[in-house]
Formats: C-alpha cells, structure tokens, sequence
C-alpha cells in the first residue's frame, strides 16, 4: 500500500518518463517509460479481464497498482502517464487509486471530466488519445489543466514539469524553510529530477516537426535515439538514476501498438488484439 503512496506524500519519487502525441491526419500516442536499473526485466505487460468492465492492458510493476504506466483499454483510450513532483499534496485519493478508476471511463470526454473533477493527492500527467476520434489530449490530474493537440499545432511533448500552469506547483524552492520534512526541503530535493526534465523538455522542443504524417519509426527514433543532451533516451548513466524500460508508440489510425525493451527488436500488435492480451505480434 506505501509504495502506492509514494508520489502522494510530497517527497521525490524520482521517477521519470517522457510522452509525445501528435494529431494531423493521423494521431499516434508515444511513451518511454523510465525507471530502476533494477526494474530491467520485470516490467510486464497485465491484462485485466474481469467480469462486467472493458479489458485493460497496463505495462505493470509487481507490488503496485496495475495504474501507472501505459494504459490501453477497451473503450478506445490509451494513454502515457508522467510523474508530476507535488510538494504540496492534496487531501484526496492517491495518484494510483484515480489513474485506476480512469481505466473504465467509456471515452476521452469521460476521462477528462474524471480527471477535472476527482482530485488527486500527487501529481500524474496524462496524454490520452482516443482511437474513435482520433483526438488527443494532455491532462493533469488534480490541480488540472487540460490541452487538446491540434492539427495546427500537431505535436505535443511532456515530461516530469508541469507546463500550461501560470504559477506551477511543482517548481522547486532553494529557499531556505525550518522544520524538519518542510516544503522548501523537499522542493530541493527533487530540483535535480526538476532540471532534468527540462533539459529534457528542451530537447522536445527543438524537434523539427515534419511535413509530413510521421511514421511509428519517428517516434521510436526521437523517444531512443540519444540521450541527453541530444535525446531523451535514459540509460542510468553518470548522474541519472534511471534507464528507459519501454518505449510504445500506438498509431490510433492503423488499430497499432509497438513496443520496444532494451537490447531487443520492436513489437508490433493490433491494439484491439493487445488490450484484450492476445500479444502475438505481427
């Protein structure tokens, strides 16, 4: 149950992760999901088929919540979740508990009003596509905010700082505070996470957005290609404490979902196939 809670209590999970979406002509959905060194190997994928709910497959870590990583269910959603510093926690349900009860919202207008309107206690961004629509939208639980991807615009990035906020919550103090665990304590603590993910974030910003529709392969390219300071590709190397785990890119249009470990070739699934757990790939 703690370690459920950990993103909930206003101390430094440090987690990471990093999520693209894109709407034009077509709408895809990507994430890298970054974690432990330690962690290689035991992200699996689970499917939850139980009685009178859609199914939902969820890359998974043992010991929590089947909630938060990479979620497809049968309703048409997918989304990619990153991990948002809260250091002020609300009184709510925590992070996990609410990125579950999403996994039944029957279509993305249901998810944001779920989102919008049910606090949580730390923070979870979420870019969530629909594969009816094609729509793709960036929402963040809790102290919302809620930015649809255009075809005028078709590219949006997110990493581990909020990004549409006036006055973020999640930016980190250096100020000096008194009491032990204060909020300008643990603010610091996390302002390396903090940096890292903007220098991350700048990374995203350079990209050249194409002319044309991108293919799966450009996102598999622009999530594993390099790390910092040229890429967003983690490899627990130097400083950082984390390493890419998977990278997915689900293509909304074609019924898709790639997935690619470390040191291995990408998989291709139908998604309607996958969220139901029929992983034989193409």
């Amino acid at each position: 149950m703690l370690t459920n809670l950990r993103g909930d209590l206003g101390t430094d999970d440090g987690s990471g992760c990093t999520d693209l979406g894109w709407r034009r002509s077509r709408s895809y959905v990507a994430h890298n999901e970054d974690g432990a060194p330690a962690l290689e190997g035991r992200l699996m994928l689970l499917t939850l088929l139980i009685d009178g709910d859609a199914p939902v497959t969820t890359q998974w870590y043992p010991g929590f919540l089947p909630s938060n990583t990479y979620t497809a269910t049968g309703h048409g959603l997918v989304w990619g979740i990153n991990h948002i510093q809260a250091t002020r926690p609300a009184l709510a349900a925590g992070r996990h508990f609410v990125a579950r009860a999403l996994q039944q919202a029957p279509d993305l207008e249901a998810a944001v009003h779920l989102l919008r309107t049910v606090p949580s206690a730390g923070g979870f961004a979420y870019t969530i596509g629909e594969r009816e629509s094609g729509r793709v939208v960036e929402a963040v639980a809790g102290r919302s905010a809620v930015v649809e991807v255009q075809p005028t615009h078709p590219l949006q990035w997110h990493t581990n700082h909020l990004r549409h906020h006036p006055l973020p919550p999640d930016v980190p103090s250096t100020q000096p505070s008194s009491g032990v665990g204060s909020l300008g304590q643990r603010a610091a603590g996390s302002l390396g996470g903090y940096e890292e993910s903007q220098a991350r974030g700048k990374v995203l910003d350079g990209l050249d957005v194409p002319d044309r529709e991108p293919s799966v392969d450009w996102f598999l390219d622009t999530l594993t290609s390099a790390p910092l300071p040229h890429g967003v590709y983690r490899t627990a190397a130097g400083s950082d404490p984390l390493m890419t785990l998977c990278t997915t890119v689900t293509d909304l249009d074609a019924d898709s979902i790639t997935l690619r470990i470390p040191g291995h070739p990408s998989a291709t699934l139908p998604l309607s196939a996958y969220v139901r757990g029929n992983t034989d790939a193409r």
